[in-house]
């Protein structure tokens, strides 16, 4: 079999199962496809349960180089105010909490999960 039939067989049965595959023609690493986008400007949301149960990250910038501010666990909520910016190779939308207090960026998903979805 040629390796652009096992990368084209790979990548179909990687959107069937929603699973990652290893991609060894894309680095080695695990190849996760883009999620779509649930999220738009003015909307309430909360950070969703994520697999590990990992915080998520509130940066001051888009993008992973964005200076980490603090951290949202599971089931917090905030309200979107701008974005979407793709940056690093995630969806960022820029987020405020209820109170005002705490203000940044968070990536909407990754590793083929959604860290943040509508509350």
């Amino acid at each position: 079999m040629r390796k652009s039939s096992i990368i084209i067989l790979g990548v179909a049965l990687l959107m069937i199962l929603g699973t990652p595959l290893a991609a060894k023609a894309c680095g080695g690493g695990m190849y996760y496809p883009p999620l779509a986008s649930r999220m738009h400007v003015g909307m309430k949301a909360m950070t969703t349960y994520t697999t590990s149960g990992d915080p998520l990250r509130v940066r001051e910038t888009p993008g992973l180089d964005g200076k980490y501010l603090t951290q949202f666990y599971n089931g917090t909520q905030f309200n979107i105010v701008n974005g979407p910016v793709e940056m690093s190779g995630y969806t960022w939308w820029q987020i405020t909490t209820p109170d005002a207090k705490i203000s940044g960026w968070l990536a909407e998903s990754g590793e083929g999960e959604y860290w943040i979805q509508p509350a």
